[in-house]
């Protein structure tokens, strides 16, 4: 974990956010008696101190210095600045600081987090009125935020009071967060009962911190105390410190534990500390903490299972696998195999293995499911090998078992390596790795450099392959550079490869550039011209559609060679009519007459129905009888039938066509009775139908109100007779 912490600080440093102020102002020193004594009085770079290699510390390069040669290790290098900072007194800590503060100003981009947080503790556990006035008097936002935490858990180290009498005294809301923060973390553990009046008064300060870290603290120190302290939590934050209060309470006092834990109201906290006592005891005495899972409830031995074994694993992970495969229970086999591979009992990842750990479990497995799933997480896990730790596991299986471990290699290794998922790609026998896997490894690869990926794409030997490759390297090539798009799908010879790319090229840069692309489409020979701009219209449609309505004009005179035509109408037609339906029907209605015609002003009334009926009906009110009318109340009926049955009643009756309206009519009554029976009624006796109709209509009412529950939850749907 120190390594972890470590190197994420590290990594973390070169991008700390630059002040909030705009210009970088050096913050000014604390005033000291012998600066108000002598105002030509200059710095002394060093001062001489036993200890300390026999010099205080002065520079922000020389704190960082112990970071520097404690190899990244987190701990550690603050240990020696710990031991270095204590020989100093509160004008030596001033100047540390000050000089810190204008290392931090002066070098944006790069974090002195931890020199700070560390200098100006102990400044602040020294002299803790200078250090928090410095700290409040400086401008840049970087320092506050790094010195004012730590400067508040200094202070409370030695004076929990003192400290929440500063932190009331800090104005500024988010640095008191951030102040408020730091010494909630330092009294969690050094003042726990000061600490749980902080939580207390403010639940939400238990969310920034790790109670599970800071129940074990207590626990290691007195369990029953913790157990104690850890009821007063918010319940929205207990849960996370049961089981490290359980196993650690197990491995002291397992007969204590387990009251606790039985004493718990919660049942799934209950079994979280069951489980956890389980895993406790497993340090001491494996085949006693196994003894307990017996009578347990299913979900709490499940956890104490997994606890077992984890601690198991922890201690000799050999030993681990023999206890595992020799449970005689299956369930508890199973499930304490899947915890040593990496995963939990419902098959998800859960524990961090490596591929020669979960070899070893795969050496003991004999051939089944159990032994699959080892090898797909294997699969997994050998990804982030290298290619020799690989290779010299994998010569030990068989060859369908080793495709199957490579095939999942390339599945993960497809993200973040797609050269090498591609090499072992093509080791694979032919079927062995599906297509979508070969789609994947090249679309990575055409986002990192689709140029190199399109080369690599034309040297696909099969077919398939070389047209999906190329495909998603001129997409990627067309969004990053056009031009360089542009240039490699002219050289590309004419075939399927070249139809897909011109697809996936239009598609692609139209989403980014619809008018650019618009132009390299009218540049193209007619036929892959006509294909281009139909798939370009959609994306040009989002912004501009009158634009795009007018380029899809010279594909209407003969649609039956443009089978496209009617997606690319259609949304035309839903993007206009969003943004203004009178235009959006005024183009329509200069449309042949047609089905393309007929379906466009349906989408269009679809649209204005949903968004102003008011408006749509007018609109619908204004045409003649006739197809395309009817068409259009179909969309006027649908969108009115659910709340207003009388409107939609009213539309369905104006239908021209005779058995249009029988059906529509009936369809609306049909609902109609589900919120309002006898309403439904009476619109079916006065209803315009023959009399038969009128009859069968009645008395599927009748069966209806008999046998039915009323509900609203039936929707009218559109006449299939009436796109006829």
């Amino acid at each position: 974990m120190t390594s972890v912490v470590a190197l994420a600080f590290w990594a973390g440093r070169a991008s700390t956010p630059e002040s909030d102020t705009g210009k970088k102002e050096p913050e000014k020193r604390p005033t000291r008696s012998a600066d108000r004594s002598s105002s030509s009085q200059t710095r002394t770079p060093k001062l001489v101190l036993p200890g300390a290699g026999g010099e205080a510390i002065t520079t922000a390069l020389q704190l960082r210095d112990f970071y520097k040669r404690s190899g990244g290790n987190y701990e550690s290098g603050t240990a020696m600045a710990n031991a270095a900072l204590s020989k100093m007194n509160a004008d030596e800590l001033a100047v540390l600081v000050t000089d810190l503060a204008e290392a931090q100003a002066s070098t944006p981009g790069y974090a002195y987090t931890l020199e700070i947080s560390t200098a100006c503790a102990r400044w602040a556990a020294v002299d803790p009125d200078a250090a928090l006035r410095f700290v409040l008097s400086a401008k840049q936002a970087s320092f506050r935020s790094a010195a004012i935490g730590n400067l508040l858990a200094g202070i409370a180290a030695d004076n929990p009071e003192l400290a929440q009498a500063k932190l009331a005294s800090i104005r500024d809301p988010q640095l008191r967060a951030a102040a408020r923060t730091g010494l909630c973390n330092a009294l969690a553990t050094s003042q726990p009962d000061a600490w749980l009046d902080m939580i207390k008064n403010d639940p939400s300060l238990a969310r920034n911190i790790s109670v599970t870290g800071i129940v074990g603290e207590w626990a290691v120190d007195d369990p029953a105390a913790a157990a104690k302290r850890l009821a007063l939590l918010p319940s929205s934050v207990r849960g996370d410190g049961i089981s490290a209060l359980a196993k650690i309470w197990a491995s002291k006092d397992s007969t204590a534990a387990l009251a606790w834990a039985n004493s718990l109201g919660n049942d799934s906290q209950r079994n979280k500390a069951l489980g956890a006592i389980a895993g406790g005891m497993a340090a001491r005495d494996p085949d006693g903490a196994l003894a307990t899972l017996e009578g347990m409830p299913a979900a709490a031995r499940r956890a104490g299972l997994s606890s077992i074994f984890q601690t198991l694993a922890d201690q000799d992970f050999g030993s681990a696998i023999e206890r595992a495969t020799s449970l005689s229970d299956p369930t508890d086999q199973r499930n304490a195999i899947l915890m040593l591979i990496g995963r939990d009992a419902s098959g998800d990842t859960y524990y961090t293995r490596d591929a020669s750990q979960i070899a070893a479990v795969i050496g003991k497995l004999p051939a089944g499911a159990l032994r699959d799933q080892a090898l797909d997480q294997l699969g997994s896990r050998l990804a982030s090998s290298s290619r020799e730790e690989s290779e010299a596991i994998l010569q030990g299986y068989s060859a369908a078992e080793r495709q199957k471990v490579e095939k999942n290699m390339v599945q993960s290794l497809s993200y973040y390596d797609p050269a090498r998922a591609l090499e072992i790609y093509d080791s694979l026998p032919t079927g062995k790795a599906e297509s979508y896997t070969f789609q994947s490894i090249f679309s990575s690869l055409a986002s990192k450099d689709p140029e190199a990926a399109l080369k690599l794409a034309l040297s696909r030997k099969n077919p398939v392959e070389q047209i999906r490759a190329v495909s998603s390297a001129l997409g990627q090539m067309a969004n990053s550079n056009p031009e360089a798009a542009q240039r490699q799908f002219a050289a590309l010879p004419a075939g399927p490869a070249r139809e897909a790319a011109l697809q996936t090229m239009a598609s692609s840069w139209g989403s980014s550039d619809a008018e650019a692309a618009m132009r390299w489409a009218a540049s193209l020979p007619a036929e892959e011209r006509t294909k281009a701009t139909l798939t370009l219209i959609p994306s040009m449609a989002r912004n501009n559609p009158e634009a795009a309505a007018n380029a899809i004009v010279p594909f209407l005179s003969d649609t039956s060679k443009n089978p496209n035509i009617s997606n690319a109408v259609s949304q035309v037609s839903s993007y206009w009519a969003a943004q203004d339906p009178t235009a959006a029907t005024q183009w329509a209605a200069s449309l042949p007459d047609g089905t393309i015609k007929d379906s466009t002003i349906q989408s269009i009334a679809y649209s204005w129905c949903g968004k102003d009926p008011d408006g749509a009906a007018k609109w619908i009110d204004s045409m003649p009888d006739g197809k395309t009318r009817d068409n259009a109340v179909n969309a006027m009926i649908s969108t009115t039938q659910q709340n207003d049955p009388a409107t939609a009643y009213r539309w369905a009756e104006s239908i021209n066509d005779d058995q249009h309206r029988y059906s529509a009519v009936s369809n609306v009554i049909s609902n109609w009775a589900g919120s309002d029976p006898a309403a439904a009624r009476a619109a079916a006796l006065k209803a315009d139908l023959p009399q038969e109709q009128r009859a069968n209509l009645l008395q599927g009412l009748e069966s209806r109100g008999k046998s039915v529950t009323p509900s609203s939850d039936v929707y009218y749907s559109v006449d299939p007779f009436l796109g006829q």
